[in-house]
């Protein structure tokens, strides 16, 4: 009996070893493109007003961003031994979430996917952003 056991532990740990086990982890990157800015009624629409609005939003989810020319901000999240990049073009009217790199992540150019939890950390960050431009007099 402790042979049968032993054994099913054995397999058990290998399967779990693998990348197959892994794979339900890893999702499609999704890069938001062209997400719409919802202003609060009354505000004169500003590409300034927006990239106050990301920066201020990515310092309070612990995002590392920074407007690198007019239109556009690199934003950086690490978490313990995983960071990822992204890139946040922007305009009065509009912004887009777009993956530029990781670490630790799992990243799969071929299959173009990545740890899931990437795309749960751009989803909120797209959230926050909306709300923050909702709310903005």
């Amino acid at each position: 009996m402790n042979r049968a056991i032993f054994a099913t532990c054995l397999v058990m740990g290998l399967f779990a070893a693998s990348p197959a086990a892994w794979a339900g982890r890893d999702a499609p990157i999704q890069n938001l493109v062209d997400v719409p800015v919802m202003w609060m009624p009354g505000v004169e629409p500003s590409a300034d007003k927006l990239a106050r609005a990301v920066v201020a939003v990515c310092a309070r989810l612990g995002w590392v961003c920074q407007i690198v020319s007019p239109g556009e901000i690199h934003g950086r999240l690490n978490l313990r031994s995983h960071e990822a990049n992204v890139r946040i073009p922007y305009a009065a009217d509009k912004y887009s979430i777009l993956y530029e790199s990781s670490t630790n992540l799992r990243y799969d150019a071929e299959n173009n996917t990545i740890h899931r939890n990437y795309n749960n950390w751009v989803l909120n960050l797209q959230r926050q952003i909306n709300a923050e431009v909702a709310s903005t007099p």
